[in-house]
């Protein structure tokens, strides 16, 4: 067999994690250009259901010790006896628990494939000389992801944004009764330096997708250009790109260029979904991944054959809908490959009565709202669109990292 293109870490990670790890790597099912990632919601009701690509390999699920069995039986017999001997130490030594595991992780966060090396060698190491964790002394231990020691301006500044006050949280809640100021931190910004993340704009067809993912990138572009123009910003260096995943129909390229309302040259570019043009676009995302620090997607409108690949690449989603009866089979798609919801919108072609605007956000967590008017445009003057990109660049992406290890007890140590 060849390498796996994707393997979906649970976290926190568990000694069987790192095991079928391992394991993979000793059968040759893991290679450089494999692409590792956390899955955030492991714990999730959806996480069991069949996904159409072979190419993806689960370290967690109902099923995974079975999986783990059938690679392991690919193996030499002492190959899978000392993987016996590794999995008896673990539950020996209780490492089968994130309390006593954390002393192996925490060096490496958040980094997945650094913890599961890393994690995966220290075992090793405690299996070969017959001892404990408290003792383990790697003599060449693997360094650590991320320096979290990043600059910051002097002068703090804050970009105070009004947002409406709605009746109820009832997303069909129309009256507005109030406004409040949201305030954005803009230093936050400087979280994002040296990171990758990539956010995914997904949902069903006819939803904007495509106009709210050029949009997006311009408008977080002219933030930070603004943010380096002050006097000391100047070395702010954040990397702003959008990527077209949805080669069926290449819809942000033409938007971009300033043709997107010429729908017969839109018709004349598209391409039949094939597993092999759902590799194209995951590698296409992975090319520019390791380029920017904010990458922005859009995926295809349909849950075509093998879009689990593509969403692979993702680290968060925006979730569009023109009709909220499609939301859930989109948010249940999303947490089965253990994907956060950081934003989602339901959109309109139309003005009507209805304008664009904000309707919930909490904080480091998510917004929500409403787009009205949509065109395949760049859509710049977008009120929830202007809002989104602050959100973003301020708060909800410079919070992933440190929100979800929070959750599990990690504290993020930042200058």
């Amino acid at each position: 067999m060849r390498p796996y293109k994707v393997v979906l870490a649970p976290f926190p990670l568990t000694s069987l994690s790192l095991l079928g790890y391992w394991a993979l790597k000793e059968a040759g099912l893991v290679s450089d250009s494999t692409f590792i990632r956390y899955h955030w919601r492991p714990q999730s009701a959806y996480i069991n259901e069949p996904l159409e690509s072979d190419e993806i390999f689960w370290l967690l699920g109902s099923d995974y010790e079975g999986r783990l069995a059938s690679i392991l039986g690919q193996l030499s017999p002492a190959t899978r006896n000392c993987c016996s001997r590794i999995m008896e130490y673990c539950l020996e030594h209780r490492l089968n628990t994130w309390e006593n595991f954390r002393k192996f992780y925490e060096p490496t966060w958040p980094d997945p494939r650094l913890g599961l090396e890393w994690g995966a060698r220290c075992l090793a190491w405690c299996l070969q000389n017959q001892t404990t964790p408290e003792t383990y002394n790697d003599p060449c231990p693997i360094p650590t992801a991320v320096n979290l020691s990043l600059p910051r301006p002097l002068v703090q500044s804050v970009d105070v944004q009004p947002v409406p006050t709605f009746a109820s949280r009832d997303p069909t809640e129309l009256r507005i009764v109030h406004y409040a100021q949201e305030a954005f931190q803009e230093g936050n910004a400087w979280q994002l330096v040296g990171r990758h993340l990539t956010v995914l704009v997904v949902g069903p067809p006819s939803s904007g997708k495509s106009t709210v993912v050029a949009t997006l990138g311009v408008l977080l572009n002219c933030l930070v250009e603004s943010l380096r123009s002050r006097a000391d910003w100047h070395d702010l260096d954040l990397k702003i790109q959008t990527v077209n995943a949805d080669l069926g129909t290449p819809t942000v390229p033409a938007i971009q260029q300033g043709h997107g309302l010429d729908r017969g040259r839109l018709q004349g570019q598209k391409r039949e979904w094939t597993p092999a043009l759902a590799y194209e676009a995951f590698s296409h995302i992975l090319a520019h991944r390791a380029s920017a620090n904010i990458l922005v997607v859009d995926c295809p409108g349909k849950l075509v054959p093998f879009q689990d690949i593509i969403t692979c690449a993702g680290d968060s989603a925006i979730l569009l809908t023109h009709d909220w009866n499609l939301r859930n089979e989109w948010a249940r798609f999303l947490a089965r490959l253990g994907l956060e919801i950081v934003a989602q919108a339901r959109t309109h072609k139309t003005s009507a009565d209805l304008g664009s605007t904000v309707r919930i956000f909490d904080r480091g967590e998510f917004v929500t709202g409403r787009i009205t008017g949509l065109q395949r445009v760049v859509w710049a003057w977008d009120p929830f669109l202007q809002f989104l990109a602050r959100a973003l660049l301020y708060d909800l992406l410079p919070g992933t990292i440190s929100r979800r290890f929070r959750k599990k007890g990690f504290v993020l140590n930042v200058a």
